[in-house]
This record gives C-alpha cells, structure tokens and sequence, in this order.
C-alpha cells in the first residue's frame, strides 16, 4: 500500500484553516499527487464528487448527529482557501465543476524537488522520505540488515526511512525553503512590531506563511509595497481594526472593506471662512496614516 505524509511547510500553511478544508486537501488532493510532477488530477482523475465524499459526514445508524453535507458551491470555496495559502494551484479554467481538475502542489515535496538540488554527496543517491518507493526501499534495507547481522558482518545503523545514518550525518542539511521575495519578509517584520506595539512580546507568527500571504496580495491582488505598508500602519492604529487585523492574512481578507474605509474617512476640521466642515486639500508631501486629509493619490476616489 502506497503511504504518503504532508512536510512541515505543509503543516504550517494548514494551522489557520478550518478541519473541513485541511481534510479536503490532505484526502482529497494531497493523498492523489503524481510524485514525478508534483500535480494532482492528471495522473488520476479528480472531481468535485470526490471530494464531496471526502468532506461530508455521514454519522452512524442512531446516532442523533446531523449529518453535514457540502454543496459545489461550498467546495469550490473550500478550493478558494487552499489556493489563498499557497497550497494549490489550479491549472484548469474555471471552478472545476464540468471540466477536469488539475492542481500543482507548491509546497508539497515531489521528485522534481531531488533533480533541482543545487548539491549532492558523490556516491550517495538522495531519496525522498515522501516519495511513493519509499516503504519498499526500506523493507529491502531492513532485510539486508538482517541478512548482515546473522553471516557476522558488522551491522550498518540505519534510520526509521532506511538511510545509513552515517551517510545522513555526513549530507549537508538542505536549507529550508523561504516562501516570498525580500520585500515580503520586510513586510512580515514591520506587521509583526506594528501589532506588537503594546504586547510584551512580539506577536506569534510564521515568517514563511506570512511572507506567503504578502507574495500574494502584490503578484494576485495586484497591490503595491506602498499600500500594504499604509493599511499596516493605518490598521494598527485604529480604535477597532488594531484588535482585528492581526496577521496579513486578516489583511488580505478585509483589504476592500479597509481600503473603503480609509477613502471615505475625514476629520472636520475649520475652513478658511470659519465654518466647520470638510477640510480643504492639503499640499503634496509627507503623510501619518491618521492624517486623513493627505491621503496618498492611490487611497483617493
């Protein structure tokens, strides 16, 4: 029987989903993808039935437990979540409803991930402790071990996957793969001190998922390094959003209602002719995000 394990990265990405949404990627996708392309649905054919049957319920013979059943429209939103992580990637048009299903795994380990190592021990084949092959390499090892140890040979120690350990020890440790470009990583830390500003200690987080979540929102939303760093600070200082948006994903979500928000926003101020109402356009230059009359131009209707 073919066995399979989600990665770390994986894990992280899944921690701020609801457990219908990490069912359906981890039995649903995950468990279905092609090790030699890293993709899901083109090997073996995925559709949205499946993946109804993986995340209804169906409680047992009198049991006084509903039973929770999803709609299409309701899987598709599911799918939607999973795509925002950065744990899939659709490669079929529309929603999936009538045509075939194609999902890349970007952050699923994969063959593909052993022929782009940038080094590799001479002598020493790399195997993949996710790859399909990997509980029959280790039966054959495990029984060559056995094999060793009744002729009187001396026993090579070997780890839980059935590498030489010695070998493992002697490999330079791969580098864990960062999520994002520079600029999204300095994002993560001006959001992590904005939020932290009156905590003791800074805010927990994880920098790859939310340099992720800042990748995003500039090459999918199409928003600049300006106006997420305005709607940080902006954000952070106001009397209700302060306790509300508190990672960038929160962010993301709530980015049109922000954005809304900040453009209609004015604070009365005297005219020229002494009356109270709206204050006149103030020079170009420098702004605070609670200067709400000089808004940057992009934050203007």
């Amino acid at each position: 029987m073919r066995s399979w394990r989600i990665n770390e990265i994986e894990e992280e990405a899944l921690i701020e989903l609801p457990p219908e949404v990490e069912r359906l990627y981890q039995h649903g996708i995950r468990k279905h993808m092609d090790y030699a392309t890293g993709i899901t649905g083109r090997k073996r054919r995925v559709s949205m039935d499946m993946f109804r049957e993986v995340v209804d319920y169906h409680p047992p013979a009198g049991s006084r437990e509903k039973a929770r059943i999803h709609s299409r429209q309701q899987i598709t939103r599911m799918l939607d979540k999973l795509e925002a992580a950065g744990l899939i990637e659709r490669l079929h048009r529309g929603k999936g409803v009538k045509a075939a299903m194609e999902f890349r795994l970007p952050l699923a380990c994969s063959d593909l991930d052993e022929h782009r190592a940038e080094s590799e021990p001479t002598g020493t084949s790399r195997k993949n402790p996710h790859s399909r092959a990997s509980g029959e390499a280790n039966t054959e090892q495990g029984a060559s071990r056995e094999e060793r140890s009744t002729s009187g040979s001396p026993v090579t120690p070997l780890s839980p996957d059935g590498e030489n350990v010695d070998a493992q020890q002697a490999r330079p440790k791969r580098q864990r793969r960062q999520w994002g470009e520079p600029v999204d990583h300095e994002l993560t830390n001006e959001m992590v001190a904005a939020v932290s500003a009156d905590l003791e200690a800074p805010v927990k987080h994880n920098p790859d998922g939310w340099a992720n979540e800042f990748r995003l929102m500039r090459q999918r939303d199409g928003r600049t390094v300006e106006q997420i760093r305005y709607l940080i600070s902006w954000t952070a200082e106001h009397h209700f959003w302060s306790s509300v948006v508190l990672s960038p994903k929160k962010l993301r979500d709530k980015w049109d209602q922000l954005a809304k928000q900040v453009r209609g926003q004015r604070k009365p101020a005297t005219r020229q002719d002494g009356r109270l109402g709206m204050a006149q356009p103030q020079p170009q230059g420098s702004y605070t995000p609670t200067d709400m009359d000089n808004l940057p131009d992009w934050m203007r209707d």
